[in-house]
């Protein structure tokens, strides 16, 4: 495999033929608060590519579970450590649960990791189901989380990562509006 080539790309390339496309790549890891600056307990990696397939396709990888913390993509009933989603000018939205299991009782840090390649007209949230709220993500940085899970509660999923295609504009407000 070459410099700079990703395991998966040349199979890509064979099938699919040699489409010079970028693939987005976004990295979420979940951390133990303490250990910020060390290695994350687990993650998963959302990539687009306009040759991905929004069904199980080659580009995925499905979920190994540890035996301590686990985070995982959630889609169509399935876990993944690698999802691959396809750039397609006709869908506006993707939400994609994040799945926490094995959580201790400690804080956590859960990282959204937007370096690479992620289109800069892309709009990202983080959303929590349960409540709505959601809060904006840089599209070209990183984003860290903070939470404690609910004592005694060992899983976690109430989050999503929201991607829109492209810039929402405000809706324009009227006068009576304003009021």
């Amino acid at each position: 495999v070459g410099a700079g080539t990703e395991l998966g790309e040349i199979d890509n390339a064979r099938v699919r033929g040699t489409v010079n496309t970028q693939t987005e790549k976004i990295y979420l890891s979940l951390f133990h608060q303490d250990k910020l600056n060390s290695k994350p307990s687990d993650g998963f990696a959302l990539t687009y590519n306009s040759r991905y397939s929004d069904g199980k396709g080659p580009e995925d990888a499905g979920k190994f579970p540890n035996p301590d913390e686990n985070l995982s993509a959630f889609y169509n009933n399935t876990r993944f450590s690698i999802l691959g989603m396809q750039t397609n000018g006709s869908v506006n939205s993707d939400t994609i649960p994040v799945a926490m299991w094995n959580l201790g009782d400690r804080d956590y840090v859960l990282r959204i990791n937007l370096t690479q390649n992620v289109d800069p007209q892309r709009e990202i949230f983080l959303l929590n189901r349960t409540t709505g709220q959601t809060t904006k993500v840089d599209n070209q940085g990183t984003f860290d989380y903070a939470f404690r899970p609910v004592s005694g509660v060992r899983t976690k999923d109430d989050l999503a990562i929201v991607f829109n295609t492209t810039r929402i504009a405000p809706r324009p407000r009227n006068r009576k509006e304003l009021v």
